[in-house]
């Protein structure tokens, strides 16, 4: 849940088994902190907040109403646990209602240390990382040496081993294979000549602009600026792609590019392909879509 006070965003969080120490111990946690828009270095955010319980009729459960003053969130979250035992007594219609009070007013200011500690942070800009930058320039524009060529359905692709087995142990093994067959197979004066250049093999039905998202993911960890039509559509051959290269992060990434694209047009085939791929998110998300009024 996002809520804004006080021009910031904030974020009440909801953990069902308890969070941090209260965790597997029979409580539930409930938290709010800052959603994600505070910048280092900023001045930074000091409120009054109060956790309580309401009982069935609205009224406060004194047991449970937790506060504390001058919680700097630009630091710390602020939260508090109930016994699931004592929540029972207090459910209505299978649910329960926690208030959440923030207060700005006669807040007093953190620490002089605190402050000067921000103020010096405030003097160093650090960019955030290019590495991923970096590293695409390695393979798009053929930096370093490639030592694995690709054969796409004709198009071919020239990538670093290093690259390749880092980040797909099916691949890493399929290149210690190949390296294996190289070696018996070359003299050693061939060997030591010239560096062998590997012959990875993919799928008939690997498509090249599917192949070429899977590589700037591999280099990247992100996929390439498509369209939205051209997301979904390379996200449907990726899905298939990665299971072969036990890559689940972007096989995850492919499913909810696809989760968005549904629609009136696309629900029909999006559910198909859910069901022939083990989908169970994006088989929810079309069903859901299909029983809504987005229909009517």
């Amino acid at each position: 849940m996002t809520f804004t006070v006080a021009g910031w965003k904030w974020q009440i969080r909801f953990y069902p088994n308890g969070h941090g120490e209260a965790a597997a111990a029979g409580f539930v946690s409930v938290y709010v902190g800052l959603a994600g828009d505070y910048r280092p270095g900023a001045k930074p955010v000091i409120a009054n907040a109060m956790f309580t319980l309401l009982n069935r009729d609205g009224k406060p459960v004194p047991s449970y109403a937790h506060a504390m003053n001058g919680i700097d969130f630009s630091r710390n979250d602020f939260g508090t646990n109930i016994k699931r035992a004592d929540l029972r007594a207090h459910l209505k219609d299978v649910g329960f209602v926690v208030r959440c009070d923030l207060c700005f007013d006669n807040v007093k200011p953190p620490p002089p240390q605190q402050q000067e500690e921000v103020k010096v942070k405030d003097n160093v800009k650090v960019p955030p990382s290019n590495l991923h930058r970096h590293l695409g320039d390695l393979l798009w524009k053929k930096q370093g040496c490639g030592d694995v060529s690709i054969d796409v359905q004709g198009m071919t692709f020239t990538a670093h081993r290093w690259m390749l087995a880092a980040r797909s142990s099916i691949m890493a093994a399929e290149l210690d294979l190949l390296s294996s067959s190289s070696s018996s197979d070359a003299d050693d004066k061939a060997r030591t000549t010239a560096p062998t250049t590997l012959t990875l093999s993919v799928d008939d039905d690997m498509e090249p602009k599917v192949f070429r998202a899977l590589l700037h993911f591999i280099y990247t960890d992100v996929l390439p600026e498509m369209t939205k039509e051209e997301a979904a559509a390379t996200a449907t051959g990726l899905h298939v792609a990665v299971g072969r290269y036990e890559m689940e992060r972007l096989k995850l990434i492919c499913e909810d590019t696809l989760c968005k694209n549904v629609s009136v047009d696309t629900v029909a085939s999006a559910l198909m392909f859910a069901e022939k791929n083990g989908c169970r998110v994006l088989k929810a998300v079309c069903l859901d879509f299909l029983t809504c009024d987005k229909l009517e």
